[in-house]
């Protein structure tokens, strides 16, 4: 019989439960300190280079946290501050919940002007169920409206996690200030993989914010450089191997013209090909650049594409997963990809927004897209081209 009359199917499928490796010696240092300062009600910030799994972490110690003192899942605000981020939280919550914990949890995504439910608890007050992830834009933009939603969430949660935390930073201050005022029991964890800034006043007013350092050295040294080193030699992370413009046996104009650095652009792409690059991560300096070295590659027989800020989310997904699965051999984007996008075999990385200073977060955050180790499914190393002034 194919069916019966209750309308209910005859037959369903289970799904497989997807394997979730154990987190590595340094990552449950992180943890259990992340959940220390939570039990304190502590505000602190966590400093892990990208590709050391910091996002897992974090969500492995918000849910140790609840279960270890027997609160339901709930009352957590994740605040990211672009969509690929937030999309990221929602992620790993829904992978590692399931291994965590045996009841339902919802999970919102408050972003792109989703609305939200609220409860009540057993005292009357108001709060959001479960697992809240929003925009620092749509967080920002209720309470500035002096809308309720941005109230409950601040006023009531739990746990806050701000990712990225090294921007917006006056933002950030307001809500630790309304936080120390309204909810001084909530724990709020700050995560960044860029804690030095470019302007010596916001590196302080970091510390500042998050006078307790999280990382996963014994000593918890905040110096990024030697934790880095730490997890290269650890095969934590990939690498960095820099190649310039010589050993490429290319030449760069200087002062060069949009046209002329389209073309250049299109001859490097070309000249890693060669040289045995299989997925190659590109950052432009406009769309139009990204758009016409692209044409150029497909032309040419190369699997490439492009991503900007107006590629529908559905088409960005696509394309996100062909490159992941190495059906595109080129991917290339304008001011979209530097963070919250996770491409283990990324062994290329070709910034062609011109800079002499690498050590410039947003830098940093690029080339980060590429540095995922043997250990965590990448590479042994990964080759980073800058374009210089």
């Amino acid at each position: 019989q194919a069916g019966t009359t209750s309308g209910i199917p005859p037959v369903v499928y289970s799904e497989p439960l997807e394997s979730l490796p154990p987190l590595l010696d340094f990552q449950e240092t992180v943890r259990d300190r992340i959940v220390e300062a939570l039990s304190e009600s502590s505000t602190a910030y966590v400093i892990m280079p990208t590709g050391s799994g910091k996002t897992r972490v974090s969500v492995e110690a918000v849910i140790g946290f609840l279960n270890t003192n027997n609160f339901p899942i709930d009352r957590v605000l994740w605040i990211a501050d672009r969509t690929e981020l937030c999309e990221q939280g929602v992620d790993s919550f829904l992978r590692i919940l399931p291994h965590r914990q045996n009841k339902r949890v919802q999970i919102t995504r408050f972003w792109s002007g989703n609305t939200i439910d609220l409860d009540i608890d057993s005292d009357g007050n108001r709060f959001i169920p479960g697992i809240t992830v929003t925009s620092t834009q749509q967080l920002r933009n209720r309470i500035d409206s002096g809308d309720p939603i941005g109230q409950y969430l601040l006023d009531n949660s739990r746990v806050i996690i701000i990712d990225e935390v090294h921007r917006n930073l006056d933002f950030n201050q307001l809500l630790i200030d309304r936080l120390n005022r309204n909810n001084p029991n909530c724990g709020i964890i700050g995560l960044t993989a860029t804690p030095s800034r470019r302007l010596r006043y916001e590196t302080g007013k970091l510390v500042r914010l998050f006078d307790n350092p999280i990382t996963p050295m014994e000593d918890n040294t905040v110096d990024i450089d030697l934790i880095r080193s730490s997890l290269e030699s650890r095969k934590i992370l990939a690498k960095q191997v820099d190649i310039s413009v010589t050993e490429l046996g290319l030449k760069q104009s200087p002062g060069a013209t949009p046209v002329t650095k389209i073309r250049e652009g299109v001859e490097m792409i070309r000249k890693f090909i060669d040289t045995g690059s299989k997925s190659i991560l590109v950052f432009t300096e406009s769309v139009e650049q990204s758009r016409r070295i692209t044409s150029s590659l497909v032309m040419q027989g190369i699997a490439a594409y492009h991503l900007d800020s107006q590629t529908p989310p559905g088409d960005r997904r696509k394309i996100i997963e062909d490159y992941k699965s190495g059906d595109l051999r080129v991917l290339l984007n304008y001011d979209i990809l530097t963070t919250g996008f996770d491409a283990p075999l990324t062994d290329t990385v070709i910034i062609l927004r011109e800079s002499d200073d690498y050590d410039q977060p947003l830098i940093q955050q690029m080339i980060g897209r590429g540095l995922r180790g043997p250990r965590f499914g990448g590479t042994e190393e990964c080759k980073v081209f800058m374009r210089r002034n």
